[in-house]
């Protein structure tokens, strides 16, 4: 839960929604369901505003990549918050790089995230893979009967 919301129960709103109505005027409201995932209350306009300021957040990420030294400092950043990238080969880390911002961009200009939480648990899984020497041998190898050498992603 976000810091500006104010979280309720379901219960509670059903019993008395006004007083939380009023809340929603200040603050998202957060309902808390029994056994069910949390309901998240948000005035439209203020769901607009912050999905509009995360698109040109992700547009000047992009823009800045451009930017001569920025590709490796947001890399050493992103290795900061995954530290699975050390397992990552150079050219695999700078993949992964790219890959990402051009995600956060492409999740910003929709409105939804489940794009990027894709593309970070796959690199991650290929980290599992580099971080495991004979694993990586293990599926490096032709595969039986078809002796057709499986090309690199």
């Amino acid at each position: 839960m976000n810091m500006s919301a104010h979280a309720k129960t379901l219960t509670d709103f059903l019993r008395q929604p006004k007083p939380i109505l009023k809340k929603l005027a200040k603050e998202d409201v957060v309902l808390r369901r029994r056994g069910g995932t949390s309901l998240r209350l948000s005035l439209d306009t203020r769901a607009a505003a912050s999905s509009t300021g995360t698109e040109i957040a992700a547009s000047l990420l992009a823009d800045l990549v451009r930017v001569p030294q920025v590709p490796d400092s947001l890399a050493r950043l992103l290795a900061a918050r995954f530290p699975w990238m050390k397992f990552l080969a150079k050219d695999a880390r700078q993949a992964f790089v790219h890959e990402f911002i051009e995600t956060v961009q492409a999740c910003a200009s929709v409105g939804n995230s489940a794009a990027l939480d894709e593309v970070i648990a796959a690199w991650k899984s290929t980290a599992a893979i580099y971080a495991d020497p004979k694993l990586a041998v293990e599926l490096k190898r032709p595969l039986p009967a078809t002796h057709t050498k499986v090309s690199r992603p």
